[in-house]
């Protein structure tokens, strides 16, 4: 067995080989240590593990009997119909959403017996998911799914170049509003099942430190491109998945960070319910009480306060993500660890009656209170969508994961894509899904 990426060498054929039976143990194995690691981070969630489903023998050959896989499918092009490209890069990022797609295919949405009068956006994601997978080679023109999109959103009429970002938004919007289980609160449909999320506003009172938390429902992450200077030290130095390459002042962790980082408001901006002062100085920061299965970030690379402009920074991302360090949850446990790292710093100091011995350095390096990646909150790139040109007249194009390989997707062009190509690129919105996925027992009860 190879060690790094655990493969079968077999000596005889001089070459790796697959076999069922060692992969099924692999993956079990894979999928025990993530839980552990899990729980032994998280000693206080109680979240059941999402376990994949392996086919034994009699089950491989009734698949392999009754179906058949053809090489093109859930691969095509689309057809632009005049400055339609930004709705094209969204549908492709639909089409290659392992969720969505799950839904979808598994007929969980029907246009045959959908009982939603007038334009539903449900059955219009259906047949494009019919589209896609019917192994059809010819370029697929989606002229009823942007004619529903007019119909249910009137901004987006016309032949007028639109924002992508804009238009994912309306569509998951649409999509969510037409579905028959769609809630004001807790809703189970497709969109929130995939998308949705929970932000987690605390804003700490500068006069007796008291903790106000609001909670804000989110189905994507916006985020400033606008480089700010590093401390020194390295302190928020991303650790883990977001490797050095990925770090810096042009890079996905870099511009977490800031969206993640504590800021002072203004004197006039918060009243404390606790010390009944006003006009006090108070922090406030961000972060993730609830992560979503898919994470949807969107680049804010256009600028409309002083005229009309376009940001061209390059910004580096990973094709694994660790949103670790930004969870409400990962963030309270780090708190937890500092504060034992202090008192233990200070019974050890008072004791020994000097500022370090040995003894107490040794066993304070056990208590760093630094993060390390949480499987559970690992994730791999799947989708990313490109702008370019100038912010009126430029041009959208994308780039998916299918079957393991990247490619690239401009309107009715098709090509093999590397790695490299999709990490090199301008991206204006980047599409993550979890690696391990959690195992939702309340709804599949209801189903």
């Amino acid at each position: 067995m190879e060690i790094s990426r655990c493969g079968l060498y077999c000596s005889q054929c001089k070459d790796f080989v697959y076999d069922r039976d060692f992969d099924g143990i692999y993956n079990g194995e894979a999928l025990k240590n993530s839980e552990i690691i899990s729980m032994l981070q998280e000693p206080g969630q109680k979240r059941p593990r999402y376990a994949k489903w392996y086919a034994g023998n009699k089950e491989a050959a009734a698949i392999k009997a009754g179906t058949r896989l053809k090489a093109c499918q859930g691969l095509r092009g689309l057809r632009n119909m005049g400055a339609t490209c930004f709705m094209n890069v969204i549908l492709q990022c639909f089409i290659h959403n392992p969720l969505l797609r799950g839904y979808f295919l598994s007929d969980q949405h029907s246009s045959k017996r959908c009982e939603v009068k007038g334009e539903c956006m449900g059955c219009e994601m259906d047949q494009l998911f019919t589209q896609f997978y019917s192994g059809a080679k010819t370029p697929y023109g989606p002229c009823s799914f942007l004619h529903t999109m007019w119909m249910s959103s009137s901004d987006l009429a016309g032949y007028a170049q639109q924002d992508a970002h804009e238009f994912f938004i309306s569509a998951l919007n649409q999509i969510h509003a037409k579905s028959p289980s769609a809630k004001l609160h807790h809703c189970n449909c497709v969109i929130h099942k995939t998308f949705a999320g929970v932000l987690q506003s605390d804003v700490t009172c500068g006069n007796c430190s008291n903790v106000t938390s609001a909670f804000d429902p989110i189905l994507d992450i916006s985020l400033d491109l606008r480089p700010t200077k590093r401390s020194k030290s390295g302190v928020n130095k991303i650790r883990g998945l977001n490797d050095e390459r990925n770090d810096g002042p042009n890079s996905l962790a870099d511009c977490l960070d800031r969206y993640t980082h504590p800021e002072k408001l203004g004197t006039n901006e918060y009243n404390c319910s606790k010390c009944g002062k006003t006009g006090q100085d108070a922090t406030k920061q961000l972060s993730m009480k609830v992560i979503p299965p898919v994470l949807s970030f969107q680049l804010k690379r256009f600028e409309h306060s002083m005229g009309a402009s376009k940001i061209e920074t390059k910004i580096k991302f990973p094709t694994q993500l660790d949103m670790t360090q930004y969870t409400a949850s990962a963030r309270k446990l780090k708190k937890s660890k500092l504060a034992a790292l202090q008192k233990f710093n200070g019974s050890s100091n008072s004791e020994s009656g000097s500022p370090s011995t040995p003894s107490s350095t040794s066993s304070a390096s056990s208590l760093n209170p630094s993060l390390d990646p949480i499987p559970t909150y690992i994730y791999n790139l799947f989708a990313v969508i490109n702008h370019q040109g100038k912010m009126d007249t430029g041009h959208y194009t994308a780039f998916a994961k299918h079957r393991g390989e990247w490619f690239s997707l401009d309107d009715h062009k098709v090509s093999l894509a590397s790695q490299k190509e999709v990490l090199d690129s301008k991206a204006y919105m980047l599409f993550y899904v979890k690696q391990n996925l959690d195992y939702d027992f309340v709804n599949a009860n209801k189903d």
